[in-house]
């Protein structure tokens, strides 16, 4: 993966590396991911590997579901976790192409207006 722009704005350099200096509320979810939200509400996972997996309403995202508008998926994340994103309502997902494996229940009750991008 090269650079990665959003809105004019520089989010990623290279697998996981961040460089976006707008990032909202951030923090981990695996090893070796790292999720963020930007000011456009815009959920992004990124990194290399698994993501962890989550008891109902627990991913740490949740607490801030009523500002993410869409989800993220990024390059190099290969499994997404139980109950990642359980009950969210947004406008668009994509999910990349390292994705391996969705676990049970990661988008259970997950309303999705635009069809998955995968």
């Amino acid at each position: 993966m090269g650079k990665e722009y959003l809105h004019g704005k520089l989010v990623a350099v290279g697998k996981g590396e961040l460089a976006h200096l707008e990032q909202g509320e951030q923090g981990t979810c695996g090893d070796n991911l790292k999720w963020w939200i930007t000011e456009y509400g815009e959920l992004y996972v990124v990194g290399g590997g698994k993501m962890e997996n989550f008891e109902p309403g627990t991913a740490p995202w949740l607490e801030y579901q009523d500002q993410i508008r869409s989800i993220q998926i990024g390059e190099g994340v290969t499994v997404v976790g139980a109950y990642a994103f359980s009950g969210m309502k947004v406008s668009s997902v994509t999910i990349a192409g390292t994705v391996e494996r969705i676990k049970s229940y990661a988008f259970s009750n997950c309303t999705i207006a635009t069809p998955l991008k995968l």
